[in-house]
């Protein structure tokens, strides 16, 4: 009987000692009720220091969206979406919730760097099926529109490539004697309803947006006017050839938002400088500055694998252009 006994009050005590220690563990996100969520959300916010807080509060904000302000008078609060928006995210820690931000943008970072490269796939190395797209003839005139005379830009084109073509999209310009800068260029992009299969051959007309087609046409006939084909997309705006990615400045805005998106994500980083190479201008390097080798440490164990790969192209040749440091 007293053997029972001493086995009953150990028990007793693992027991006990077992919910203590379940007690002082780590404050974690609670989704089994609005009550709980926003008494947890409180407990792990409470003992943060500002900075830290601030990490908290943007990294949910990028997890949940709206369902991170819990305290908005102006908009009604729906307990069944906002348990749900931070169900994924149950019985996180504070670090557990910034490390989950950051996996995910990366993640979108990497699916935006996918997609560009994706784009990119149209570019030089497909101009053989660029120049299949057989622009036959092109020209620039005026038609009367009511009481004015208005340019039309003409262009008639035969679909050699082996795929169905969805938009076409060209640059036109005017071009003075003597000077190799156009005079004026615009882009336009010209939608195929039905698409353009293999073998067709088709007529569009546009009408430039630009005024100044229409002081210029008439008072210099000795401009020249071309018109290249730069772009050509199939079904769901597929890439199949380009001359470039685009214009430059949108890859640039491109790279710059990318490395914002990251740079929120990376404690201890200053700024990303912009390189851009001489011998191919879509290509971008981007160096990063820290405040500490901490901080470098923490983004290089991020980096993981591809640490080696960021080394090569930092050890290239040196030839490149400062573009611009966030």
């Amino acid at each position: 009987m007293r053997r029972d006994v001493r086995s009953w009050v150990w028990r007793c005590l693992v027991v006990t000692l077992a919910v203590v220690i379940a007690a002082c563990g780590p404050q974690t996100l609670e989704t089994s009720s609005l009550d709980k969520l926003e008494s947890s959300l409180t407990a792990l916010r409470k003992p943060l220091e500002l900075d830290e807080r601030d990490r908290f509060d943007e990294a949910l904000t990028y997890l949940v969206g709206g369902g991170a302000i819990l305290n908005d008078e102006s908009q009604p609060i729906h307990p069944g979406i906002v348990l749900a928006l931070y169900q994924p995210f149950a019985g996180m820690t504070v670090e557990g919730v910034i490390v989950e931000a950051r996996r995910r943008r990366l993640e979108e970072v990497q699916a935006s760097v996918a997609a560009l490269e994706e784009l990119r796939e149209g570019s030089d190395t497909k101009r053989e099926v660029l120049d299949a797209f057989d622009l036959k003839a092109s020209r620039i005139y005026k038609r009367n529109r009511g009481f004015l005379e208005w340019p039309m830009i003409e262009f008639k084109a035969e679909n050699n490539t082996d795929q169905v073509i969805w938009l076409i999209h060209f640059r036109a310009a005017l071009l003075r004697p003597g000077y190799e800068e156009p005079w004026l260029v615009e882009e336009f992009d010209q939608l195929v309803l039905n698409g353009l299969a293999p073998g067709e051959g088709d007529l569009w007309r546009i009408e430039p947006e630009r005024q100044e087609w229409v002081t210029l046409i008439d008072p210099h006939p000795d401009f020249g006017f071309t018109l290249e084909v730069m772009r050509l997309k199939g079904l769901g705006g597929k890439v199949i050839a380009a001359t470039t990615w685009g214009k430059l400045e949108e890859a640039q805005a491109f790279f710059k938002e990318l490395a914002a998106g990251v740079l929120a994500d990376e404690p201890g980083t200053l700024a990303y400088v912009f390189h851009q190479r001489r011998d191919d201008p879509l290509t971008f390097v981007v160096y990063e500055k820290y405040e500490n080798d901490e901080a470098l440490a923490v983004h290089s164990q991020n980096l993981g694998s591809k640490a080696a790969d960021f080394m090569a192209v930092m050890s290239g040749p040196p030839d490149i252009v400062v573009l611009d440091e966030i």
